[in-house]
């Protein structure tokens, strides 16, 4: 994995920890940290998502360039899906990402994460 996403998910870890024990009031335990959710899908498809899915949306209530119901059903249907993959992503918790990526990275993870909240 490129080290450009390996630190986009470190800076993603470190703001959710930071987040979850502000709402915990203690610092948190490592089983903690490894049960955090964290976004994996970058932002730049989150939006393309989104423009497709209200393009698609568009399309289906004006009846252009098909007038056909299934295929405005399937328009509307597929445009919904990508609402919601667009506003909530993609999440994975940290232990989840370990089969993804090497357990050093996950470790390294971890411990930016320690590091940040003990400050």
């Amino acid at each position: 994995m490129k080290a450009a996403r390996v630190e986009s998910i470190r800076r993603r870890a470190v703001k959710a920890a930071i987040r979850k024990s502000g709402k915990l009031h203690h610092s948190l335990r490592r089983e903690e940290i490894l049960s955090l959710k964290v976004q994996v899908l970058p932002a730049s498809p989150r939006i393309a998502m989104g423009v497709a899915a209200v393009l698609l949306l568009v399309s289906a209530g004006t009846g252009w360039p098909f007038e056909e119901d299934w295929i405005r059903l399937v328009e509307i249907i597929t445009g919904g899906f990508l609402i919601v993959f667009s506003l909530l992503g993609m999440r994975r918790t940290l232990s989840g990402m370990a089969d993804h990526l090497s357990t050093d990275i996950v470790h390294s993870i971890v411990d930016s994460v320690v590091d940040a909240i003990d400050l």
